[in-house]
C-alpha cells in the first residue's frame, strides 16, 4: 500500500549566519505553503542559534546533524512516519549529511547545498573583510563564526546523494556570492512553489 500524504512531514533546515536571518521569511512562507499542501512541517534552530539555547562557542557540524535527527524524531511522534528534510544553501549540506551518515530520511530537497565548505568560508571572510572594520576572528557577518568551526566546515564536501527521492534546485549560474544577503528579505515565490508541487508529488 502506498503512503499517503498524512504519512508524511517536512523539516526545514535553515542556512547559517546572517543567510539565516535573510532568508527567515522566504523559509516561513515555504513552510505555509507546504502546510496547506496538507503536510506537517517543522521548522527549528540548531543548537547555539537563532533562538535555541546554547553559545556560539560551543557548536559543531555533528551536533547540528544531531538536532536534525531530533527534529525529526519530534516530527514523527506527531503522527507523520516518512520525513521530508528540505535545507537552504549551508542547511541543504546538513540535510544531506544527515541522510548519508544517519538514516531515516524519506525524502531530499537541496536548495542551492554548498557542496564546498572551504569556498564558503573564504566566501564568508572575504564579505566580512569587504563590510565590517576588522579582521573576521570569532565572528563573521556578526554572527559568531568560531576558528575551530570554521576549521570543520572547511573539512566538508557535499556527500553524493542516497537512495531516497532528491529534488537538487542549483544556484543561478551567474549569482554573485552572497546574493542571498543582496536580496534581503527577498521571497523567490516561483521556487517555493515548485518545491511544494515536488513534494505534493513525491510524497504521497
Amino acid at each position: 500500500m502506498r503512503p499517503a500524504a498524512s504519512d508524511w512531514g517536512v523539516v526545514i533546515c535553515y542556512p547559517m549566519g546572517a543567510e539565516h536571518l535573510f532568508s527567515y521569511r522566504g523559509c516561513r512562507q515555504l513552510a505555509i505553503q507546504i502546510a496547506r499542501a496538507g503536510f506537517p512541517v517543522l521548522r527549528f534552530d540548531y543548537y547555539g542559534t537563532g533562538d535555541s539555547e546554547g553559545s556560539g562557542e560551543d557548536v559543531s557540524i555533528a551536533g547540528w546533524i544531531e538536532d536534525i535527527g531530533r527534529a525529526a524524531a519530534e516530527l514523527r511522534s506527531h503522527g507523520p512516519r516518512l520525513v521530508c528534510v528540505a535545507g537552504l544553501r549551508f542547511g541543504a549540506t546538513l540535510a544531506s549529511m544527515f541522510a548519508d551518515r544517519c538514516g531515516g530520511v524519506d525524502a531530499l530537497v537541496l536548495w542551492s547545498p554548498i557542496t564546498s565548505g572551504r569556498a564558503y568560508i573564504l566566501e564568508h571572510e572575504d564579505c566580512h573583510c569587504k563590510t565590517r572594520a576588522g579582521t573576521p576572528e570569532g565572528e563573521l557577518l556578526g554572527y559568531p563564526f568560531p576558528p575551530a568551526l570554521r576549521e570543520e566546515i572547511c573539512g566538508i564536501a557535499l556527500p553524493p546523494h542516497g537512495p531516497q527521492p532528491t529534488l537538487l534546485i542549483e544556484p543561478e549560474a551567474d549569482s554573485e556570492p552572497f546574493h542571498w544577503l543582496e536580496g534581503a528579505h527577498r521571497v523567490p515565490v516561483e521556487t517555493l512553489r515548485s518545491i511544494t508541487a515536488w513534494i505534493s508529488r513525491t510524497c504521497i
